[in-house]
């Protein structure tokens, strides 16, 4: 199987601080910008429902994320538990900012970590 990629959008395409993403014939990647908040938290959403409305697979890159606040956490919270539901499988790997900023709002656990496949990125 040949896997094909395709930048369907770029972080200039979104907004200068959100994300870039791809599709492959096997699922969606989607990479998060370092500063992550509400000012593009819609972009974000928009990029997280189209993947997740046309794969079975995500991974969502958070290795580069220094900040995110809590507009963003809700969102992936929401979508963590649209993944369950629906049995989608998603996986996130996260800085350990990102880590720490989950942490600090509480959402560690909605995010279930250790049930959808997470990593911390070293």
């Amino acid at each position: 199987m040949s896997r094909k990629s395709r930048k369907i959008a770029s972080t200039s395409d979104v907004n200068e601080n959100q994300v870039e993403t791809e599709q492959t014939e096997v699922g969606g990647t989607i990479r998060l910008a370092p500063v992550l908040n509400i000012e593009g938290v819609g972009s974000l959403k928009e990029c997280l429902s189209n993947l997740f409305d046309q794969y079975e697979s995500i991974e969502i890159d958070g290795s580069e994320v220094e900040s995110a606040d809590t507009s963003t956490l809700q969102l992936l919270v929401v979508l963590t538990r649209e993944a369950a539901k629906t049995g989608k499988k998603l996986g996130i790997q996260m800085s350990d900012d990102f880590v720490k900023c989950a942490d600090s709002l509480g959402v560690t656990g909605m995010l279930a970590l250790s049930d959808i496949g997470s990593k911390r990125s070293d």
